[in-house]
C-alpha cells in the first residue's frame, strides 16, 4: 500500500464512532506533519458529515500548531538571534497561513525609507530622530491606547497592517529595523 493510499484510508477512519480508533488515527496523521494538510482539506471539501469536518479542522489546527511549536523550539535552540523570525513564529499560532516574505517585505519597505534619509554625517541622536520621524510620521505607527493589552498588539502581521503597537512589539520593530 502506498503512502497516499495509507493516508486516504486513515482519513476515512476519522469518522469512526470508536474514540480509540479516532485517537489512534488522528495521532498517526499528525505524525505525517504539514505535508498532509492538502489531503485533509480535500477530504473536508468532499465531506457532508459535520462531525468529520470538525475533526478534520481540529486535526489541521493540531498539525499546524505542532509544526509552529517545533519551529519555535528550533529558533530558540539556535540562539533566537533573528527577532523578526521569532515574532513571525508567534504570529503563526494565530495565523497559520502567514507567509514570512509578506512580513519581510513590509519591514524592508520601512527600512528603505529610513535608509534613504540617513548619512554618515549624522550623529546618533540625529539618526534616532530620522528613524522616529519615518516610523511615526511617515508610516503612522502609534500606540494602541484604546486596547493596550489586546493580543493582536503582539502579532507582527497585525501590527504592520494596523500600525497600532504596544511597547514590546515597538521595541522589536525598532531593533529589527535599526539593525538593517
Amino acid at each position: 500500500m502506498s503512502i497516499d493510499n495509507e493516508i486516504q484510508a486513515m482519513i476515512i477512519l476519522l469518522d469512526d464512532p470508536d474514540s480509540e480508533v479516532f485517537e489512534s488515527v488522528a495521532k498517526s496523521l499528525v505524525n505525517f506533519g504539514p505535508d498532509i494538510i492538502p489531503q485533509l482539506e480535500k477530504a473536508w471539501e468532499f465531506s457532508t458529515d459535520e462531525i468529520l469536518q470538525q475533526r478534520i479542522e481540529n486535526l489541521i489546527q493540531d498539525i499546524q500548531n505542532s509544526n509552529t511549536k517545533k519551529s519555535l523550539s528550533n529558533w530558540i535552540e539556535s540562539g533566537g538571534i533573528n527577532l523578526l523570525e521569532g515574532t513571525y513564529l508567534i504570529a503563526k499560532f494565530q495565523y497559520p497561513d502567514l507567509d514570512f516574505s509578506d512580513i519581510e517585505n513590509k519591514i524592508e519597505e520601512i527600512s528603505k525609507d529610513i535608509w534613504i534619509e540617513l548619512n554618515k554625517n549624522l550623529t546618533a541622536l540625529e539618526n534616532i530622530r530620522v528613524l522616529n520621524y519615518i516610523f511615526f510620521n511617515t508610516h503612522k505607527f502609534s500606540g494602541n491606547y484604546t486596547n493596550f493589552y489586546a493580543p493582536q498588539n503582539n502579532f507582527i502581521n497585525v501590527v504592520l497592517e494596523s500600525r497600532k503597537v504596544n511597547p514590546i512589539t515597538l521595541g522589536i520593530l525598532y531593533s529589527v529595523i535599526s539593525q538593517r
